[in-house]
């Protein structure tokens, strides 16, 4: 990926340049896992009428996704204070 910085003075150029392509992944990542948690989520709710749920009722797997995403989130976190 060719990234373009730009706005960034002279001085700081190259820890830009060191900086920006592992936060850019980072941030990538976690598109990526608020895209897959957001797409199980809606699955979920597309469940609750064959479950007999009202819509304001959490999905029994709720729960579990969730925590899911913040073990996960808690994982990308550390990641991104490695850096």
């Amino acid at each position: 990926m060719d990234i373009k910085i730009i706005d960034t003075p002279e001085k700081f150029q190259s820890l830009a340049e060191e900086i920006v392509p592992p936060l850019l992944e980072l941030l990538q990542a976690r598109n990526a896992l608020e895209a897959e948690i957001h797409r199980r989520y809606q699955a979920l709710e597309a469940e609750k009428p064959a479950l007999g749920l009202p819509k304001n009722q959490m999905h029994p797997d709720d729960p579990a996704l969730w925590e899911e995403y913040r073990l996960a989130v808690g994982d990308s976190w550390s990641v991104e204070h490695s850096v």
